[in-house]
């Protein structure tokens, strides 16, 4: 079987995704505190689904028993806020060629602001898109994008992360920004799964497979 794999064709009626970036913050004397992060950032989703059936119920019985890991975005931001129309980013890098929202890293000297290029003239992001470093289909990093910025008519820009890109990425992978995604695996159902729910929710939550 696939890994990651697909997620079923059923649609979504309602998603979560957000960031979690635990801490823990120690009040001490003098008005003073220290702050002790518990873990790595990562990613947690909580999906709502349509009403499953006797049509779709099988399929989605494989994906939550497969014990495998499935891809997953914010339907809310599927691509730069500035070009999400609701179709695929498409048009023509600054240097020439076809564009559908993959990206070259041109720097990663500074973890929390790398330099992207192979972008069109002038392409602009705001704060809240995200951008998805990837390393290999099961080996991805996304991150949200903090602070509106413009690129140059050369198709670069620096962008500010809001969580640094981990050291394994260089510039010889690779930047999306077309449906960026991190890798998940099921973790929690809210009901039994049976052809007479009338509706269904699971949560996911983001590992870094090797």
């Amino acid at each position: 079987m696939a890994d990651p794999v697909a997620f079923p064709n059923i649609g979504i009626t309602m998603l979560d995704f957000d960031l979690v970036d635990p801490v823990n913050i120690a009040r001490m004397e003098g008005r003073r505190t220290e702050e002790e992060y518990a873990y790595e950032p990562h990613w947690r989703a909580s999906f709502s689904l349509p009403p499953v059936n006797n049509d779709n119920i099988g399929a989605l019985r494989v994906f939550l028993t497969s014990r495998g890991t499935f891809l997953a975005h914010d339907h809310s931001r599927q691509r730069p806020l500035s070009y999400d129309d609701g179709t695929p980013l498409s048009g023509t890098r600054a240097i020439g060629g076809a564009f559908s929202g993959d990206a070259v890293i041109n720097s990663l000297s500074d973890r929390l602001a790398p330099v992207i290029q192979g972008l069109p003239e002038d392409f602009a992001f705001t704060a809240g898109d995200y951008i998805e470093f990837r390393l290999s289909a099961k080996i991805r990093s996304l991150h949200r994008i903090a602070v509106d910025v413009v690129g140059n008519d050369s198709g670069i820009v620096t962008l500010t992360l809001q969580t640094p890109v981990p050291q394994e990425f260089t510039t010889s992978h690779t930047a999306h920004l077309e449906k960026p995604s991190c890798v998940m695996k099921v973790e929690k159902r809210s009901t039994p799964l049976t052809p007479v729910n009338s509706t269904f929710s699971f949560e996911a939550v983001e590992v870094f497979p090797r």
